[in-house]
């Protein structure tokens, strides 16, 4: 390669400059803008790998739960104002999650299976 020092050692000044974070027009990025441009870095590999697009079964567990919900509670009754519909929608999901008994796992709750799995594996770990 046939270049001149001078073209060279600009070469590296402006490596230097970049890496510093200074633009060609030697206008400092500010740490903000460093910021912004790291997390759009970010948010292109996450959308390149999918882990933030969500696929088609995301969104029939969403719809399934949703008409649940609206079937178990919001169509049963009319409601006199929105604090109602909120303390039983809490009520709802506090069932939903804690207390109703699922035939899959033996007919107990979910909050139950889970504590005898997690029991389970303690006693795996510790008999290894």
């Amino acid at each position: 390669m046939n270049v001149g020092s001078t073209t060279l050692d600009s070469w590296v000044r402006q490596l230097r400059r970049k890496r510093q974070g200074f633009t060609p027009s030697a206008n400092p990025i500010t740490a903000k803008q460093q910021r912004i441009r790291e997390l759009e870095k970010q948010v292109r590999r996450l959308e390149e790998q999918n882990t933030i697009v969500g696929d088609s079964y995301d969104n029939a567990l969403a719809e399934s739960i949703d008409g649940l919900y609206k079937a178990e509670v919001t169509q049963r009754q009319h409601w006199k104002n929105r604090q109602h519909v909120e303390l039983a929608t809490q009520t709802w999901i506090d069932e939903f999650n804690n207390r109703r008994l699922l035939k899959r796992i033996g007919y107990v709750s979910p909050v139950e299976a889970e504590q005898t799995y997690y029991a389970w594996q303690m006693n795996k770990y510790y008999a290894d």
